[in-house]
Protein backbone atom coordinates (compact mmCIF):
# COMPACT_ATOMS: atom_id res chain seq x y z
CA UNK A 1 0.00 0.00 0.00
CA UNK A 2 3.00 2.28 0.45
CA UNK A 3 3.57 2.21 -3.31
CA UNK A 4 0.33 4.06 -4.01
CA UNK A 5 1.08 7.71 -4.81
CA UNK A 6 -0.45 10.40 -2.63
CA UNK A 7 -2.35 11.77 -5.64
CA UNK A 8 -4.48 8.62 -5.79
CA UNK A 9 -7.17 9.92 -3.37
CA UNK A 10 -7.25 13.24 -5.25
CA UNK A 11 -7.77 11.43 -8.55
CA UNK A 12 -10.65 9.41 -7.08
CA UNK A 13 -12.20 12.59 -5.72
CA UNK A 14 -11.92 14.34 -9.09
CA UNK A 15 -13.38 11.35 -10.96
CA UNK A 16 -16.24 11.12 -8.47
CA UNK A 17 -16.96 14.82 -8.86
CA UNK A 18 -16.93 14.52 -12.68
CA UNK A 19 -19.26 11.52 -12.56
CA UNK A 20 -21.71 13.30 -10.25
CA UNK A 21 -21.60 16.41 -12.44
CA UNK A 22 -22.46 14.36 -15.53
CA UNK A 23 -25.34 12.64 -13.72
CA UNK A 24 -26.71 15.92 -12.41
CA UNK A 25 -26.46 17.60 -15.79
CA UNK A 26 -28.23 14.72 -17.55
CA UNK A 27 -30.89 14.52 -14.85
CA UNK A 28 -31.76 18.17 -15.32
CA UNK A 29 -32.33 17.78 -19.05
CA UNK A 30 -33.87 14.29 -18.99
CA UNK A 31 -37.25 15.42 -17.77
CA UNK A 32 -38.48 15.79 -21.35
CA UNK A 33 -39.61 19.38 -21.04
CA UNK A 34 -39.91 21.59 -24.07
CA UNK A 35 -38.29 24.97 -23.58
CA UNK A 36 -39.21 28.21 -25.34
CA UNK A 37 -36.76 29.45 -27.99
CA UNK A 38 -33.44 30.38 -26.37
CA UNK A 39 -31.71 32.13 -29.27
CA UNK A 40 -31.02 35.84 -29.53
CA UNK A 41 -34.27 37.77 -29.90
CA UNK A 42 -33.12 39.49 -33.10
CA UNK A 43 -32.41 36.11 -34.73
CA UNK A 44 -35.81 34.54 -33.95
CA UNK A 45 -38.65 34.16 -36.43
CA UNK A 46 -41.85 36.12 -35.86
CA UNK A 47 -43.61 33.07 -34.42
CA UNK A 48 -40.71 32.38 -32.04
CA UNK A 49 -40.67 36.02 -30.95
CA UNK A 50 -44.39 35.94 -30.23
CA UNK A 51 -43.98 32.68 -28.30
CA UNK A 52 -41.17 34.10 -26.19
CA UNK A 53 -43.07 37.30 -25.40
CA UNK A 54 -46.24 35.37 -24.47
CA UNK A 55 -44.31 32.95 -22.26
CA UNK A 56 -42.42 35.82 -20.62
CA UNK A 57 -45.66 37.69 -19.85
CA UNK A 58 -47.22 34.60 -18.25
CA UNK A 59 -44.02 33.76 -16.39
CA UNK A 60 -43.76 37.28 -15.04
CA UNK A 61 -47.24 37.03 -13.52
CA UNK A 62 -46.50 33.63 -11.99
CA UNK A 63 -43.16 34.69 -10.53
CA UNK A 64 -44.63 37.88 -9.08
CA UNK A 65 -47.39 35.82 -7.47
CA UNK A 66 -44.98 33.42 -5.72
CA UNK A 67 -42.36 36.02 -4.83
CA UNK A 68 -42.49 36.81 -1.13
CA UNK A 69 -44.02 33.47 -0.12
CA UNK A 70 -42.70 32.42 3.31
CA UNK A 71 -42.08 28.84 2.11
CA UNK A 72 -39.30 30.01 -0.22
CA UNK A 73 -35.77 30.01 1.10
CA UNK A 74 -33.55 33.04 0.55
CA UNK A 75 -31.87 31.62 -2.57
CA UNK A 76 -35.21 30.85 -4.23
CA UNK A 77 -36.54 34.29 -3.29
CA UNK A 78 -33.47 35.96 -4.80
CA UNK A 79 -33.69 33.81 -7.92
CA UNK A 80 -37.35 34.74 -8.50
CA UNK A 81 -36.61 38.41 -7.81
CA UNK A 82 -33.73 38.47 -10.29
CA UNK A 83 -35.88 36.82 -12.97
CA UNK A 84 -38.72 39.29 -12.39
CA UNK A 85 -36.30 42.22 -12.73
CA UNK A 86 -34.76 40.69 -15.86
CA UNK A 87 -38.14 40.16 -17.50
CA UNK A 88 -39.31 43.66 -16.57
CA UNK A 89 -36.15 45.39 -17.79
CA UNK A 90 -36.09 43.55 -21.12
CA UNK A 91 -39.87 43.54 -21.70
CA UNK A 92 -39.74 39.76 -22.04
CA UNK A 93 -37.01 39.67 -24.67
CA UNK A 94 -34.41 38.11 -22.36
CA UNK A 95 -33.61 34.48 -23.02
CA UNK A 96 -34.05 32.07 -20.13
CA UNK A 97 -31.67 29.13 -20.27
CA UNK A 98 -32.81 25.52 -19.87
CA UNK A 99 -30.98 25.39 -16.53
CA UNK A 100 -32.99 28.40 -15.31
CA UNK A 101 -36.20 26.77 -16.57
CA UNK A 102 -35.34 23.65 -14.56
CA UNK A 103 -34.90 25.76 -11.41
CA UNK A 104 -38.19 27.55 -12.10
CA UNK A 105 -39.95 24.20 -12.48
CA UNK A 106 -38.38 22.93 -9.23
CA UNK A 107 -39.63 25.98 -7.34
CA UNK A 108 -43.11 25.79 -8.87
CA UNK A 109 -43.30 22.03 -8.21
CA UNK A 110 -42.32 22.67 -4.60
CA UNK A 111 -45.04 25.29 -4.23
CA UNK A 112 -47.63 23.07 -5.94
CA UNK A 113 -46.69 20.14 -3.69
CA UNK A 114 -47.11 22.32 -0.61
CA UNK A 115 -50.53 23.43 -1.87
CA UNK A 116 -51.64 19.79 -2.24
CA UNK A 117 -50.53 18.97 1.31
CA UNK A 118 -52.31 22.06 2.64
CA UNK A 119 -55.50 21.06 0.81
CA UNK A 120 -55.33 17.52 2.24
CA UNK A 121 -54.77 18.90 5.74
CA UNK A 122 -57.80 21.18 5.32
CA UNK A 123 -59.92 18.17 4.31
CA UNK A 124 -58.75 16.28 7.36
CA UNK A 125 -56.97 13.47 5.48
CA UNK A 126 -53.63 14.21 7.15
CA UNK A 127 -53.30 14.65 10.87
CA UNK A 128 -50.57 16.82 12.31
Amino acid sequence: MADVPSTFPKAILILTFCFLWILFKEEAFMEGRVYPPTGRFSELTLLERKTRLDVAADLLNILQFWRGDPRLNSWEEGFLTSLVRLLQSTQGKAKITPKQWDKIHQILDKMAGDEEVAAEMAEGDIEV
